[in-house]
């Protein structure tokens, strides 16, 4: 019953934290688009920041390589 709880849990977690992510990639991506240096700045710290990685193994320069080649 205990595992049934925390799969129950963990399901949620891991889309909050997805959303979390493709939310700021959007962002990035319409900051960059509309040439807003400053909040590509404050989005490229999220990305390399403590609090990405609580949410995440991806790796941080990579994201942020992948998102200014234009990549979907």
């Amino acid at each position: 019953m205990n595992q049934k709880r925390e799969d129950d849990i963990g399901e949620p977690i891991l889309r909050l934290r997805n959303a979390i992510i493709v939310q700021a990639v959007k962002d990035y991506k319409r900051a960059a688009k509309s040439g807003s240096a400053r909040q590509m700045m404050r989005l490229e710290r999220f990305f390399r920041g403590s609090w990405f990685a609580l949410l995440t193994d991806l790796d941080p320069e990579a994201i942020i390589e992948f998102i200014k080649r234009g990549k979907k």
